[in-house]
């Protein structure tokens, strides 16, 4: 019994890094005592996770013929089922589970998962609005049922409901329905887009109103003033130095970009000035050159523009030249201002953004 119970709980410090080598020691378990339940159980959890659900099957219906009242084995036979396609199958699992367990989360989810396979979307509300009593500060309750009412074409309901999610688990809400198809009714509405467009909250009303009127001078002090506020809200800081830009949330940052992008036919933008940096072959004095940063007195001299010196007819600065470095700070360029302008353009990597974001 012991040896059973050593090579069970082997078996559960692989499960989550390495299921097939967790279900070797399940095995091993099960070879040494074949009455210990819960390797059977987490042997058929781990080839679930493998998407191996034929093996599963028989796996756990042992573990529930050794324990009728186990609920964890009835929800994992219901996702075996579910990973089939038996939806029916498994929605009848589920309740097993339920009988056992009523306000069980996993098996009223695996419910609500079946049911939305089966496109039974008004069901998939009403499922979402007990996954909520059960837990209402689980944004997940919030996002499926807002994404089954955009479904249905029930915008305002939506729009709430995604709105809760959203104040809940900002970060994974906005991830989910930027990519699902559920939410496309919904793409064009502005409110929609205000809940995608930052992760801390942050207006980008005015922002968008300057662009798209073309105030560039405008413009390029309002980016100046958003990247600090979100700096305020993730850093407890206005400070823009490399320490703060690099937990900049790569929402916001792709937002900020996006709009100069969208609003100047490509010719402006965080990710624009990334390119033509990359273009000048990292070299910083060509790259200021480019975008017209670095400019040359009548005495043949060159010198970097200070904050105030930028130029703002679009019709004769190059690419690149907006936004301004005046989001960096007003010191000195050598100094600090282009080091962060670097810090940016990695954060810009790390965020997996460009300018192709602007066609997708």
């Amino acid at each position: 019994m012991d040896q059973a119970v050593d090579f069970y709980n082997q078996g559960n410090e692989y499960l989550e890094a390495d299921c097939q080598k967790a279900i070797e020691f399940y095995d091993q378990a099960i070879q040494a005592n074949p009455g210990l339940v819960l390797a059977w159980n987490n042997k058929g959890y781990a080839l679930n996770q493998l998407e191996k659900f034929e093996e599963a099957i028989p796996t756990l219906l042992k573990a529930i013929q050794l324990d009728r009242t186990l609920v964890i084995a009835l929800n994992n036979l219901g996702d075996s089922l579910q990973g089939l396609g038996r939806n029916e199958e498994a929605i009848a699992t589920y309740e097993e589970s339920l009988k056992l367990d009523p306000d069980n989360y996993s098996a009223w989810w695996g419910i609500g998962v079946c049911l939305y396979n089966l496109q039974e979307f008004e069901k998939v509300i009403k499922t979402a609005d007990k996954l909520i009593d059960i837990d209402s500060e689980n944004f997940l309750g919030w996002y499926v049922k807002a994404s089954c009412q955009s479904q249905l074409g029930y915008a305002q309901q939506a729009l709430e409901n995604l709105k809760e999610a959203v104040r809940l688990n900002l970060e994974a809400s906005q991830q989910l329905a930027k990519t699902n198809s559920d939410f496309d009714r919904l793409r064009k509405d502005e409110r929609f887009q205000a809940l995608m467009e930052s992760s801390v909250g942050v207006d980008y009303a005015t922002l968008k109103r300057y662009l798209k009127k073309k105030q560039w001078r405008e413009a390029d002090q309002e980016t100046a003033r958003v990247i600090k506020e979100v700096i305020q809200t993730v850093a407890n800081s206005t400070e823009v130095n490399q320490e703060t830009l690099t937990v900049f949330p790569c929402t916001d940052l792709e937002t900020i970009d996006s709009l100069w992008r969208e609003n100047s036919e490509g010719r402006f933008g965080f990710s624009v000035q990334k390119r033509i940096f990359q273009e000048s072959f990292k070299d910083r004095d060509i790259f200021g050159t480019k975008n017209g940063w670095r400019i040359k007195d009548a005495n043949g001299n060159w010198s970097w523009r200070s904050n105030a010196d930028f130029t703002y007819n679009s019709e004769t600065i190059p690419d690149g030249h907006l936004p301004s470095s005046l989001w960096a700070g007003e010191d000195g360029w050598f100094e600090n201002r282009r080091d962060r302008l670097i810090t940016l353009f990695a954060k810009i990597d790390s965020c997996s953004m460009g300018e192709k974001n602007s066609e997708s």
